[in-house]
């Protein structure tokens, strides 16, 4: 597809102040949808009743045992997660009790032995506590201070010197970074963090959480040397500049993408370079790299690329949140062209939960007029579907019923609608287990109980799938994608009015001194 020219980028940036709505004006609900909403939130109750049960106050529970597991460091993860979906289902008393649990939460150090991510830890617990916060009308001062403790701890990610982005990882009970030899870090977990910290730096009054982000965040779309336009590697120097050559919407690049036309929107796209970046980042992607498998309905997929190799003609359901993100990106910039691909690759990802559990595979591959390979074993299944599976496992995954509920939202396509209704209902049928529900081993496989599930429950059940698929039923007007934006663990925050920016740059003595 051919490029704007560069004065019809700029007049699209004078205008993205006045940028159009996300969803589709006077949407109706079908008669079903209390029904559909209900099942969802028995579901998600009965899974958090045995998470208070069996594993309260570690992470994850651990539901065909009965016990837990700790894979976040100790604090609750799911509590975290949970927080904004507890309000969102209207279970007030249990919202209320998870805020003070985590107002309480000593951060200080991690409850295992394992060092913080600090992709993870920002996403889940500091984008839980942010939430909350603003949910429970920004007067819990004990939530906002153990954000403050948090996040204070996290800045230890960035090490100094000519370092522009963080490591991945910090040893809490000592403040120290992770450097190790100074190698490149991932594009997501390097630059995940912007509206979290924008948003906590409103809420507390110290720009000093913005100025990190925002120093990352602008060193990496600055980047001199993109793969294509607005794609940089998904590997990045500790200066911004990229490293190797490969380009994904998948895991370990995803949310950098996510967050440029989020945080555009969080704050009224009052500086263009975001949207602007991200613009550039969704042509080149439909240049490049979106291709039409040549079987079945001939779906269409996004591949990834590296200039050495090429185009790599497989997918992960966790790259499925493009679509939703096309969606939104293109509805905001008015280019229902973007929209439409956006769609296109909602609709390839749908296709692949026709198994027979009616659950998503993990990864598939595909064959187009370019390129790809099918191996004679599933050469029929894919002649019927256009992709065929790789990994067949749902580690409940939340990507596909993102975009599905972005694509109802925007369009009004019952289609969408009763896509993530029939998954609800397949998530009750074959997912139960001994307590709760269970990701499973093998979607292509049915009637394998426990033997076909996997004994942890991931906490982003209680965030991003039980939301995603609640809001799907739920009044659009109560959580309206015009009023709120979801950081990538679904944790919706509300849009500015009054911006906050920084003005120098970080202070690294702003930092404590180690230990």
């Amino acid at each position: 597809m051919p490029r704007l020219p560069s004065l019809a980028v700029g007049l699209l940036m004078i205008s993205l102040v006045n940028a159009g709505n996300i969803q589709k004006l006077d949407l109706i609900l079908p008669d079903d949808a209390g029904s559909n909403f209900n099942l969802v939130k028995n579901v998600f109750l009965a899974s958090y009743q045995a998470y208070k049960d069996k594993a309260w106050t570690h992470d994850d529970l651990a539901p065909i045992s009965g016990g837990f597991k700790d894979p976040r460091n100790g604090w609750g993860a799911t509590v975290f997660d949970a927080l904004g979906t507890l309000k969102v289902l209207g279970e007030e008393d249990l919202f209320k009790e998870a805020i003070a649990y985590a107002s309480q939460v000593d951060f200080s150090h991690s409850n295992t032995a394992d060092h913080v991510s600090f992709f993870e830890t920002t996403i889940r617990y500091l984008g839980g506590m942010l939430a909350a916060y603003d949910l429970n009308g920004q007067s819990d001062a004990g939530l906002l201070n153990n954000a403050v403790k948090l996040a204070d701890k996290l800045l230890f990610a960035y090490p100094g010197g000519n370092y522009l982005t963080p490591v991945g990882s910090v040893d809490f009970s000592q403040n120290v970074p992770d450097v190790g030899d100074g190698g490149p870090n991932g594009l997501a977990a390097a630059a995940s963090n912007i509206l979290e910290f924008y948003k906590l730096s409103q809420y507390s009054g110290n720009q000093t959480y913005l100025q990190f982000g925002d120093m990352t965040m602008r060193a990496i779309a600055n980047n001199p040397a993109p793969v294509f336009p607005g794609l940089p590697p998904l590997n990045v120097n500790a200066n911004g500049t990229g490293s190797g050559s490969t380009v994904t919407w998948d895991g370990g690049y995803d949310s950098y993408l996510e967050y440029l036309i989020k945080y555009a929107r969080l704050t009224n796209f009052e500086d263009p370079l975001w949207a602007k970046t991200w613009l550039s980042a969704a042509e080149s992607t439909i240049e490049h790299l979106i291709k039409q498998s040549t079987g079945g309905t001939q779906p269409y997929f996004i591949t990834s690329y590296d200039r050495d190799t090429g185009n790599h003609f497989d997918m992960g359901d966790l790259a499925c949140f493009a679509g939703g993100n096309f969606i939104m990106g293109g509805k905001l910039l008015d280019r229902e062209d973007i929209v439409d691909w956006g769609l296109r690759i909602t609709d390839g990802c749908m296709t692949t939960y026709n198994t027979p559990t009616g659950l998503g595979v993990g990864s598939w591959g595909f064959k187009t007029e370019d390129g790809g390979d099918v191996p004679a074993e599933h050469q029929d299944f894919f002649n019927q579907n256009g992709w065929y599976p790789k990994a067949t496992d749902w580690n409940v995954r939340p990507e596909v019923f993102e975009s599905v509920f972005y694509a109802w939202r925007a369009t009004g396509d019952k289609k969408y609608y009763d896509f993530n209704a029939r998954a609800a209902q397949a998530i009750q049928d074959q997912c139960k287990s001994n307590n709760g529900i269970a990701a499973l081993k093998d979607v292509m496989k049915t009637g394998g109980g426990t033997d076909n599930q996997m004994d942890d429950l991931e906490s982003f059940f209680f965030a991003e799938v039980s939301k995603y698929l609640a809001l799907t039923f739920q009044d659009p007007e109560v959580v309206s994608l015009d009023k709120w934006v979801f950081n990538t663990e679904c944790e919706r925050l509300r849009r500015m009015v009054t911006l906050f920016f920084p003005q120098t740059q970080p202070r690294w003595s702003f930092l404590p001194p180690p230990g």
